[in-house]
């Protein structure tokens, strides 16, 4: 159990790798596969849309067993399935069947979400290091980011010089490589064993919202997610619309991923130096900014690779403090019902910001003028992030430890 706390974060860093690069791996060739299935680049960007809805509704209705039967159990599961509906992403043909597989892909992947936070705070809360969590939680997202780097390049690649399917076959590999890890490296934790059935773990889950402070934290996965999502789905093909070429739309996303790979991984370094509640307002405020210069500048290659690097750095160390702040304000028994609820508000806000998005550049005209009246508008909800981040000054809580094996895994 000595080593736990320092292996659950590198094997969470690999895990939201491989769950973000199946979403980010798609965004670049959406428009190809419009080609390939005879449909259009925003009809395609649906395979966006329900993978999210997936991962929302497998976080909302799967992850409550976690605090029954164990989060490790519920790793393997999901992983297992991720690995084999990513492989048969790769394998079918024709729009439809994406769709079905993409969907099916997210349910694995919100199982794999809601435990994996919720099972990471059990151990370091039990190892009594509360304070070396949101450092520990940034590094763990900063897999995220790192999926910048390899999915857009490889979608970019995949998707226009190979064979788009190869993406979701490494994929699927990968996710087999880490259910080896999670099966020989984590220690099995027993679940609570309750008396409450299946619809009382979740309507259990719902009544934490009666408290306001857990309701801003669950809004404040939403918009983040409204945001992150939403830009993140658009932005390389309205670059690629300014006449830059698939290789430098590549090198762009891996220079400016690189930087916000470091700031996660750095992320521990600069709390413990500003205190996490200043820490949320900081990068609150640059994800603000930077999405106002983005969409009031003229383009350029330099300017918007230094504005996404800034952007991406601050999502980076506000992703690791906002899960960090949700795991530790409700005690075990209840971690995973609550961050199976904000694992669904995330893959709403990603699912709404997506689609608002994508309603804004289909009803203006002008598609650069579209991109960026939506890029003020995400600009807009950072805005009230923020705010929201001003009441949850002393952001850390700690939550009632139990002993690993007497409480929920």
């Amino acid at each position: 159990m000595e080593q736990a706390p320092r292996r659950i974060t590198w094997i969470a860093f690999a895990l939201n790798f491989i769950v973000y690069s199946e979403n980010f791996v798609v965004a670049p060739f959406l428009r190809r596969l419009a080609e390939l299935t005879g449909s259009t680049p925003a009809a395609m960007a649906n395979l966006v849309l329900v993978y999210t809805l997936g991962i929302g509704f497998g976080a909302l209705l799967l992850g409550p067993l976690g605090d029954r039967y164990g989060r490790r159990p519920m790793l393997l599961a999901g992983l297992g399935a991720f690995a084999l509906f990513t492989g048969l992403t790769g394998a079918v043909s024709g729009y439809e069947a994406l769709i079905v597989t993409r969907a099916l892909c997210g349910v694995a992947a919100g199982v794999l979400l809601s435990s994996l936070m919720a099972y990471m705070a059990d151990i370091f809360i039990a190892a009594g290091r509360l304070e070396a969590m949101p450092g520990a939680m940034g590094t763990a997202m900063g897999g995220i980011f790192a999926a910048i780097v390899f999915g857009v390049p490889a979608g970019i690649y995949a998707g226009y010089l190979v064979d788009w399917s190869l993406a979701f076959f490494v994929l699927a590999l990968l996710a087999v490589v880490v259910l080896a890890l999670v099966a020989l490296a984590l220690p099995a934790v027993p679940g609570m064993k309750s008396g409450l059935s299946y619809l009382g773990l979740l309507t259990s889950g719902f009544r934490l919202f009666t408290e306001p402070r857990l309701l801003l934290i669950g809004a404040s996965f939403f918009l983040f997610q409204f945001v992150a999502t939403a830009f993140g789905t658009h932005s390389p093909a309205w670059i690629l619309s300014h006449g830059i070429g698939l290789d430098m739309l590549a090198l762009l996303y891996a220079a400016t991923g690189a930087v916000s790979v470091l700031a996660a991984l750095r992320s521990g370094a600069l709390i413990g130096r500003i205190g996490p509640a200043v820490a949320l307002l900081l990068t609150n405020a640059v994800v603000l900014v930077t999405l106002i210069g983005i969409a009031m500048a003229g383009f350029g290659l330099v300017p918007l690779g230094l504005l996404l690097a800034a952007y991406l750095a601050g999502l980076a160390v506000r992703m690791g403090l906002i899960q960090a702040i949700a795991t530790s304000s409700v005690d075990r028994m209840a971690r995973g019902r609550f961050m199976g609820i904000n694992n669904f508000l995330m893959q709403m806000g990603s699912s709404a910001g997506v689609w608002l998005l994508t309603l804004t550049l289909r009803t203006v005209p002008d598609p650069d003028a579209a991109f960026r009246i939506g890029v003020l508008g995400l600009a807009g909800v950072t805005l009230v992030s923020l705010l929201l981040g001003l009441v949850l000054l002393n952001p850390l809580r700690r939550a009632t430890p139990a002993a690993p094996g007497k409480g929920a895994a």
